[in-house]
């Protein structure tokens, strides 16, 4: 019998069915929540349709987000698979939370959403073998 091989997912999966997440991330994003078309409905109301968001958690004690973190090849394989694609509207997300300094009383926080994208602007950079991955300071 072969060995039972579970397919990579991320460390929360959650579907935002009412919105609350998206405006969150829209907020609070590092650099800029990326722009996809609305959907437009019958009574020509624009909505964004229900997003499942595929949240990858990477902690530091550290005081510095920079510090570069461990991404397996899954991980890293899962991002791709969920690029957001121009022009398209997503119902699915990859999200990197970088949890920093950890070990104090003022825990840090950055959202990548759609990490391609940061990956594409050079603002995370990811070493392949490994997927040691080196957060910039620079800014979208």
């Amino acid at each position: 019998m072969p060995p039972y091989l579970p397919s990579e997912t991320a460390d929360i999966v959650y579907a935002d069915t009412n919105g609350e997440l998206t405006r969150f991330l829209r907020s609070n994003c590092h650099g800029r929540f990326p722009d996809f078309p609305p959907v437009v409905d019958l009574g020509n109301h624009t909505t964004t349709p229900p997003i499942t968001y595929y949240l990858e958690v990477k902690t530091t004690t550290s005081p510095n987000p920079d510090e570069k973190f461990y991404m397996s090849k899954g991980e890293y394989e899962l991002m791709q698979s969920y690029a957001l694609q121009p022009g398209q509207t997503p119902t699915e997300i990859y999200v990197i939370l970088r949890v920093y300094n950890l070990t104090s009383n003022q825990i840090g926080i950055k959202f990548f959403v759609d990490p391609c994208r940061y990956e594409a602007n050079g603002t995370l950079r990811f070493e392949t073998g490994v997927y040691h991955v080196y957060p910039t300071t620079s800014t979208e």
